[in-house]
Formats: C-alpha cells, sequence, structure tokens
C-alpha cells in the first residue's frame, strides 16, 4: 500500500485539477505531499513514531506536527490537515487506494499459497526419494542431495521450475563442488554469481575492500581479469560466499541441502 500511496499522490501532480489552480497552489501541493511520501517510506523502513527533530521538515513543507505521533495512524491526520489547507478533496485518492491495496493483498495471498504448495511439494520429493536420510552437513552428501533434488524436480509432473531456479541450483552444484578443489571462486564464477543475482555487485565490492583490503568496485576488480581466462581464481574466498548465500539460495531451492 505504502508505495501505491506515493505513486498516486505524485500522479495527481499531472491532474487538470490540480493545475488549474495555478502555480502557487501546485508548488504547495508538491511540498506538502513531500511530508506524506517521507514518512510513508520511513513506515515501510521499519520506523513508526514522528520525532520532533522533523519540525523543521514539517514547517519547510507548510505542515505541522501531528497530534499523533504513531505511524501509520499519524498519515490519516496528516493527509487530512492537507485537504483542509488546499481546501481540496482527495477522496478519490484514498478509494485508488484501497482498492490497489485489496490487490496487491489478493496477490500477496495467492503467491504465499503457491510458495506453500512448492514447499510441501519439494518435502513430499524429498521423502520419495530417501533425500533425508543422510541428511549431514558433510559437502559430498550436500552436492549429491542437490543433484538428487534436482533431478526429481525435473522428473515430477506436478512440480514447475523455472529457468531462474534451474540456473542458480547449477551455480549453486558448481560452488560446493569447487570448493573441495580451491579455497577461492574462479573469475568465471564470479561474474555466474552476479549474473544470477545470487550475490550482488555492490556485495562483492564489500568484500573485496573489507576482507580482503583492495581498494576496488566490482566493475574495476573485473578489468583485472581483461585477457584471463574464466578459471583464472578470483580473491574472493568461498566460505565468504558461502556466508552470504547460503540462506537466499536455500530459500529459492525449497529446502535447506
Amino acid at each position: 500500500m505504502g508505495t501505491e500511496f506515493i505513486h498516486i499522490l505524485d500522479s495527481y501532480r499531472c491532474s487538470s485539477a490540480l493545475r488549474l489552480r495555478g502555480n502557487q497552489f501546485y508548488e504547495l501541493y508538491n511540498d506538502m505531499i513531500c511530508v506524506l511520501q517521507e514518512l510513508t517510506s520511513d513506515y515501510m523502513e521499519g520506523k513508526n513514531y514522528i520525532g520532533d527533530q522533523l519540525s523543521n521538515f514539517f514547517e519547510r513543507c507548510h505542515m505541522e506536527l501531528p497530534s499523533e505521533r504513531k505511524l501509520p495512524e499519524a498519515l490519516e491526520e496528516l493527509f487530512g490537515q492537507l485537504e483542509f489547507k488546499l481546501k481540496i478533496d482527495l477522496t478519490e485518492i484514498l478509494d485508488r487506494c484501497v482498492l490497489c491495496t485489496n490487490e496487491a493483498y489478493a496477490h500477496m495471498q495467492k503467491a504465499q499459497q503457491q510458495e506453500e504448495q512448492r514447499i510441501l511439494l519439494i518435502k513430499s520429493l524429498m521423502e520419495e526419494n530417501k533425500l533425508n536420510e543422510n541428511n549431514n552437513e558433510k559437502l559430498e552428501n550436500q552436492i549429491r542431495n542437490l543433484l538428487l533434488l534436482q533431478q526429481a524436480k525435473l522428473k515430477s509432473d506436478q512440480y514447475k521450475m523455472d529457468k531462474n531456479e534451474t540456473n542458480i541450483t547449477r551455480v549453486w552444484c558448481d560452488l560446493l563442488v569447487s570448493s573441495v578443489f580451491s579455497e577461492e571462486i574462479s573469475y568465471g564464477l564470479m561474474l555466474r554469481l552476479v549474473e544470477n543475482e545470487i550475490l550482488t555487485e555492490s556485495e562483492i565490492t564489500t568484500l573485496l575492500e573489507d576482507k580482503y583490503n583492495i581498494e576496488k568496485d566490482y566493475e574495476w576488480y573485473s578489468e583485472d581479469f581483461i585477457g584471463c581466462g574464466l578459471d583464472e581464481p578470483a580473491d574472493i574466498r568461498i566460505e565468504d560466499v558461502l556466508d552470504i548465500c547460503t540462506g537466499r539460495i536455500e530459500k529459492i531451492i525449497g529446502t535447506k541441502i
């Protein structure tokens, strides 16, 4: 809802009803909605209180601190304040927000149900293929279980394996196999980790700077491998990649391997 609310407030700038009121009115609306948009973003980021330190920001935007400081309740009071000061009726905006929220909630519910069904199916496939019987953390067992689960998913008529999951499973398996022979990832594996969004460029930059004292960002570091083969070792340790990515990979695969 928060994102839709911000978008709808912003899109109202283009309405003829607003522009016909003149530039001064238009600029006042722009200033005032900055408060609502900023606080909505704060709430979406986990903040739930409006402190006195925002008083100057409110004043610059021609708004007053609400009597209710708790978010999201304060947004309703501030929305009413905006309507009162501008003498406009924004019921249509609220109606659109409610509609968008209901649609988004229905979509989230459907996605959640589909994910729950997927997890149950994966659990069933693991039981059918007895992948839980040798459930220890030895590397060879992790690789074996990952390959067998992938095979079971592909053979299943019920499980729908998309290209993204296939690619990520392949990269993850290659990473585990690489750890048998090397402590560092190769240049090619680094590229594949980024291409498949297992690691981000910024995460690699942070690893280079914080772990290995290499003051280069991802793109600059990649230039070091121009003319090298994909098997060229990089400085990034496999154990550091595992620390960052294991949880997110298990979520995509649908189980702990």
